[in-house]
């Protein structure tokens, strides 16, 4: 708001619909075109194809520091051509039909279609009944919140940001307390558990901030991929560095990680590569429930569909997964349900076929 009643001659967003309703983007791109309209120069940062095309009138495109091509007339390029040249042609062909087409926005379909069903008879890896809270420095209190997730289901979390999405994820990993109701992971009572004994139990968090709370920039990647077993030994002479450095190389390359060598710091990779360390760590073959907090903020499409097939095969070992995120494309394509929450109640269930009215609707509290 700050930057827009600015009398400003050239004014820079970046990433500015990422935390926005699809009604605000709506508003925020209306006003965006008046501003150009009165001769103000917007240069707009967007991870988003269908945001680029809908908005821009001249597209750039940067990869790895360098100027691939631009600017082109945006009247002049579709979203596969764009598409090539955000990640280039090689990966562009690796993308499956599904996730280039919610990537690069192609079609926009008012109704999203899953393919996906769960076994009905599938066991609960989350089970949360009439979880309360109080309000929490990371956002709203919870009030009477439940919510399931079985084994092999993915559970979209919808929302505008800040209406209790982050004390979700909290309560879930013993961050901040439950007053009222009960919480079971795995089949296990974990309600007055520790993080350390929900996580025996299964449950693996890709947290909000990958370099904040996912990652140690300043330190190894090996030992960013070890936090997980270095916290869980009771005895620090039982470590072997090179043992955990031998693990740590075979992980990150069957992640296809892009690095080094184990010891260079994490603050070093692109963030790409650095959340599939993450992956790398969290997604494990005892993992059971598996939170997964706006995977994919800024990245390219390739690694945001790195990040989605990586969450399909977990749930296809039978995993349950929790995907928090901001951008509705990407909740409709992979999400076996989709739940909306709104100052830190749920204000709607939705199953596929999803029509984004409706979300967008149940996201801002307006009855259809």
């Amino acid at each position: 708001a700050r930057a827009l009643v600015a009398d400003a001659r050239v004014l820079i967003l970046d990433e500015p619909t990422a935390v926005l309703s699809p009604s605000g983007i709506e508003m925020l791109f209306e006003r965006v075109r008046k501003l150009r309209d009165r001769g103000v120069t917007v240069i707009l940062i967007l991870h988003k194809i269908r945001e680029v095309l809908a908005i821009a009138d001249t597209v750039s495109v940067l990869r790895g520091g360098r100027l691939v091509d631009g600017p082109v007339a945006c009247a002049e390029i579709g979203a596969k051509r764009l598409a090539e040249m955000i990640v280039g042609p090689a990966v562009a062909r690796t993308l499956a039909p599904g996730d280039a087409d919610a990537a690069t926005g192609r079609g926009a379909p008012a109704a999203h279609t899953a393919n996906h069903h769960t076994p009905a008879d599938a066991g609960l890896v989350l089970d949360m009944r009439g979880v309360s809270t109080l309000s929490d420095a990371e956002g709203p209190a919870l009030r009477d919140l439940s919510l399931t997730i079985k084994a092999g289901e993915i559970v979209g979390i919808a929302g505008v940001e800040g209406n209790g999405q982050r004390t979700l994820v909290r309560a879930i990993a013993d961050l901040v307390d439950a007053m009222h109701g009960t919480l079971a992971v795995g089949g296990v009572d974990v309600t007055a558990a520790p993080l350390a004994r929900r996580r025996a139990a299964g449950l693996r968090i890709i947290p909000f901030e990958r370099n904040t709370e996912g990652l140690s920039l300043s330190s190894s990647l090996w030992e960013n991929w070890s936090a997980r077993e270095l916290l869980q030994s009771r005895l620090l002479s039982a470590i072997n560095p090179a043992r955990l450095k031998k693990r740590c190389d075979e992980a990150l390359q069957a992640w296809s990680v892009h690095y080094a060598t184990t010891g260079q710091q994490a603050g070093s990779l692109s963030g790409g590569n650095a959340q599939k360390v993450i992956l790398a760590r969290e997604v494990d073959a005892d993992a059971k429930l598996i939170i997964a907090a706006q995977p994919t903020r800024g990245l390219d499409i390739g690694a945001t569909a790195f990040v989605w097939q990586s969450l399909r095969e977990a749930r296809d070992r039978g995993c349950g997964v929790l995907l928090i995120s901001s951008d509705l494309d990407e909740l409709f394509d992979i999400s076996d349900r989709v739940v909306v929450m709104l100052s830190g109640e749920v204000a709607g269930t939705f199953s596929a076929p999803y029509r984004i009215g409706a979300v967008g609707a149940a996201m801002t509290g307006v009855s259809q």
